[in-house]
């Protein structure tokens, strides 16, 4: 799965969060330099974007939400 992300921070605090969310799995594409960050995430298999958007939320106490803009699921069956 890929997924485009919409990363939702404390005002003020995007570039921040941008430059700690630095995983090869995940690439912050920009943002609109306030509280915005674009993003791609590409899920290893079996992951979810709840469980990942969980886990990021609660390793950063600066992102106050993250939502999908766009996702793709490869049909390997």
């Amino acid at each position: 799965m890929i997924a485009e992300i919409i990363i939702q921070t404390v005002p003020g605090r995007a570039a921040a969060v941008a430059e700690r969310l630095t995983w090869g799995a995940l690439q912050v594409l920009g943002g609109d330099g306030d509280h915005r960050l674009n993003a791609v995430w590409h899920c290893p298999d079996g992951a979810t974007l709840e469980g990942f958007s969980e886990a990021v939320r609660a390793l950063d106490p600066e992102i106050v939400a993250i939502s999908p803009s766009y996702v793709r699921i490869d049909d390997v069956g």
